[in-house]
């Protein structure tokens, strides 16, 4: 799987350090401009191994392709991608946007789960990604729980 804005690697083990290192540098970019910013969480939610590899193909191209050329998208595991949306504008914007992104998915039936978090004033943009990810965790819970899996 194809790895952006990450120093070029594509081994799995650096690319969460890799995107945290990239989080903190536009943290203090960001603030220096003055700008506001998103991060969006993507699961690809599959159990065929075959699936989820053609899957995660997929959503990587379709969000490449959907991207602002401002916007950041790091692969963070098998099935798990990181956005970093910015600079954002208005709140209702980045929401029609996030939501363009999750129905395009859905649009070419990759399964996922998205959720995004709007940083707050002052915030870290390691924090607004940890917000995002702990709601992504939330909504895998619920979808898994509504579809009778045991957790």
């Amino acid at each position: 799987m194809a790895h952006m804005e990450m120093n070029g690697t594509t081994e799995t083990t650096t690319l969460v350090p890799a995107w945290r290192d990239l989080l903190v540098r536009e943290s203090d970019e960001i603030d220096h401009a003055g700008v506001q910013a998103a991060v969006l969480s993507v699961r690809l939610v599959g159990t065929d191994p075959a699936e989820l590899i053609d899957d995660a193909r997929r959503a990587e191209s379709l969000l490449v392709r959907r991207l602002k050329p401002t916007d950041r998208l790091a692969v963070t595991s098998q099935k798990s991608f990181s956005l970093l949306l910015s600079p954002t504008v208005e709140l209702t914007e980045t929401i029609k946007y996030v939501r363009s992104l999750a129905q395009a998915l859905s649009d070419h039936r990759i399964p996922s789960i998205t959720s995004f978090a709007h940083r707050r004033p002052d915030e870290a943009l390691i924090d607004t990604w940890a917000r995002s990810e702990a709601e992504l965790d939330r909504c895998l819970y619920r979808h898994l729980h509504a579809n009778g899996i045991s957790v």
